[in-house]
């Protein structure tokens, strides 16, 4: 029970609200809190309701949609949830709901302004974090604020090609089935046969991340490529000495070896290989250009990350 809690503590210091607190404090906030468990579907809160509490997803993924219904994010363990509101006192921005089975912590605002009250220490370091966080999300929107505009005038000149190609994939492919057919060839046969050789052709992309759920939603977001799983730097390489990929996927604070190291390591040993960093406590600013093709802040925007994505595979082609 010791270790659970333990390890609990350090993963909870590894989120930006509680980056540099005591382990005594962030002791006290989760003996504040109360667990929660959410059905695949259900709500944890609604965007314009009051933000009366915060969470912090331990197992699961939640989506954040606005109030329009479009997904902004994908959230995975360990991170929090609704801290911003909590603070503020504005309300719920987005609806956050499980995508699948979740364990949450939920912590009351009126607890969380107690004890940052009586706790001087707390409240500044608490209230430190907080601007480091609007700060860098500010930094973040311009940067995505460019980059769009950059990106929407080189979609616009490629949509057109991109589904061209697609349809006449789709004409070759029924064209080949109907050969083989033809010739007195089984096309269930022939179908199977050319899956795996699509399979064989896809993309080959290896992400790196100590956490299991967001290994696991990289993989469902790329669900168009092969995707190779590592939780350290150090797994990466010997991964890599097995088989290549295209592209590496990595976070940038991990046990073993982090992020930054293994960039470095990776472009002496594979010049060519495309890099894309990932992390929620490191903002863009923080990331060395000359050793990362790409970067971009968690909890990610899946039409982002895939665009994100293709950029790095094309760069590595």
């Amino acid at each position: 029970m010791a270790d659970k809690s333990k390890l609990l503590i350090n993963s909870l210091k590894k989120i930006p609200i509680f980056d540099a607190l005591p382990p005594n404090s962030v002791k006290l906030l989760v003996s504040l809190c109360e667990p929660r468990s959410l059905e695949e579907g259900e709500e944890l809160c609604t965007s314009g309701t009051p933000s009366d509490e915060m969470y912090i997803l331990l197992a699961g993924e939640l989506s954040v949609t606005t109030e329009g219904g479009m997904l902004v994010a994908t959230l995975t363990p360990v991170t929090t949830v609704g801290e911003m509101g909590v603070i503020t006192g504005q309300p719920r921005s987005a609806t956050v709901t499980a995508v699948r089975a979740c364990r949450v912590l939920v912590l009351k605002r009126d607890c969380f302004d107690t004890a940052i009250q009586d706790d001087a220490a707390l409240n500044s370091r608490v209230m430190r974090n907080f601007i480091e966080i609007l700060a860098r999300r500010v930094a973040d929107d311009n940067v995505r604020l460019r980059e769009f505009v950059q990106e929407v005038s080189a979609l616009r000149s490629t949509a057109g090609g991109m589904e061209s190609r697609l349809k006449l994939h789709e004409q070759r492919t029924e064209l080949a089935l109907d050969l083989v057919v033809a010739s007195g060839g089984e096309r269930d046969q022939a179908t199977h046969q050319m899956d795996e050789q699509i399979l064989a052709q896809a993309p080959r992309v290896l992400v790196v991340d100590d956490e299991p759920d967001f290994r696991d939603l990289v993989r469902r977001t790329l669900s168009y490529c092969a995707v190779r799983e590592a939780a350290d730097g150090q797994q990466a390489l010997t991964a890599l000495e097995q088989e290549m990929v295209q592209v590496v996927v990595t976070d940038i604070r991990m046990p073993v070896m982090d992020g930054m190291e293994l960039a470095k390591n990776l472009l002496r040993l594979y010049p060519a290989l495309s890099i894309v960093g990932v992390s929620g406590f490191v903002g863009p600013d923080e990331v060395e250009e000359a050793t990362f093709g790409g970067f971009m802040s968690k909890p990610i925007a899946v039409t982002d990350f895939r665009a994100l994505i293709e950029v790095a595979l094309d760069n590595s082609s």
